[in-house]
């Protein structure tokens, strides 16, 4: 579920063959709350600065997103400055420091 402002929006799109999904939602101001749990990224290995300057995200889940399956995710919150809650499956340190740029 995407909110934009006080409009909520239900993304039904096939990204089966998805292999890079960096940049997707680069410098939407407007977005504040993403819910991607329900996606499968079994095959996307690429999420480079995915969510790069959403500055009034505040929280993200991204549950099924099994972050030791990305090989490729530094930057993915890049001034995302508001943000405080983020929903992701990995314990490792390592991954979570590269989500971030400031």
């Amino acid at each position: 579920m995407l909110i934009f402002n006080k409009y909520k929006f239900k993304l039904f799109f096939n990204i089966n063959d998805v292999t890079d999904m960096s940049y997707m939602f680069d410098r939407c101001y407007s977005l504040t709350n993403l819910n991607l749990s329900y996606i499968n990224i079994k095959k996307m290995p690429i999420m480079f600065r995915m969510f790069k300057g959403c500055s009034s995200l505040t929280s993200v889940d991204l549950y099924n997103f099994n972050a030791n399956n990305i090989a490729y995710m530094s930057e993915m919150f890049r001034d995302c400055y508001n943000l405080t809650k983020i929903n992701i499956d990995t314990t490792d340190k390592n991954i979570l420091l590269k989500l971030f740029y400031n």
